[in-house]
């Protein structure tokens, strides 16, 4: 019963059978000890207690929370990047989009991805998608990104998995 038990217990940093083979480069310290948050089964917020739970929706996800103030950093970021773009007159901004993994169960992901490089093309940018996913590495939005499409030319497909492509990108 000893491998039920340890299987039962959460495995931080162990998704899909291993964790990472090196730390990630240029990642900073933490700020505090967060090892409070993992006292028990179930992890919880080091400063207000409530349960900790990652920043993405997950598949089945019923506690899934909007937060009003990610959001409007999110929005603020695409603005100044636009302004940015628009207020460089003297030379061409060029912006690349990396997609990793968002296949046909992750369509909000291939969407924002998608309105993210229209937005910076009509800001003026040479922008380009680089869509890494093994099975639909095509633009889906018919008008602008799918193959026949008037910008299908800015999507750029790699048909790998993520991992390997970003260990690749990396070398």
């Amino acid at each position: 019963t000893e491998k039920k038990d340890i299987a039962e217990k959460p495995c931080i940093g162990q998704v899909s059978g291993g964790g990472r083979p090196h730390t990630l480069r240029y990642m900073p310290a933490p700020s505090c000890d967060a090892s409070a948050g993992f006292a028990t089964n179930q992890p919880t917020c080091i400063h207000c207690g409530g349960p900790g739970r990652p920043a993405i929706l997950m598949f089945g996800d019923s506690r899934w929370q909007d937060v009003d103030s990610q959001e409007a950093r999110w929005v603020a970021w695409q603005r100044a990047v636009e302004e940015f773009v628009a207020d460089t007159k003297d030379k061409v901004v060029r912006i690349v989009i990396l997609e990793l993994g968002a296949g046909g169960n992750v369509p909000t992901v291939r969407r924002t991805s998608e309105a993210c490089l229209k937005n910076f093309l009509e800001s003026g940018a040479d922008a380009h998608l680089v869509r890494v996913n093994p099975d639909l590495p095509l633009g889906d939005d018919s008008d602008h990104f799918a193959p026949g499409g008037d910008e299908s030319h800015r999507i750029i497909s790699v048909m790998a998995r993520g991992l390997g492509s970003l260990q690749k990108i990396a070398a």
